[in-house]
């Protein structure tokens, strides 16, 4: 795909699957559960030192540290 060829596959490895566990507990704990898939892009940014860009950040909305780039306008 044009993206595939473009932006490197990050795996998932065990500092990422730790902090993972550490957000999708913290969002458990506060009431406001987010998709899995989404808390392991964000798990991924946070490890990595890496910045989200979504075009709906209310999915990353109140993830400590994380930071984001909304591409919606």
């Amino acid at each position: 795909s044009v993206l595939e060829d473009r932006l490197p596959l990050l795996p998932v490895d065990r500092a990422i699957a730790r902090t993972y566990a550490r957000i999708a507990a913290q969002v458990r704990e506060r009431g406001t559960p987010r998709p899995a898939f989404d808390l392991v892009i964000a798990a991924t940014a946070l490890t990595k030192g890496l910045i989200v860009a979504t075009c709906d950040a209310s999915h990353f909305a109140d993830l400590d540290e994380l930071r984001v780039e909304d591409w919606a306008t």
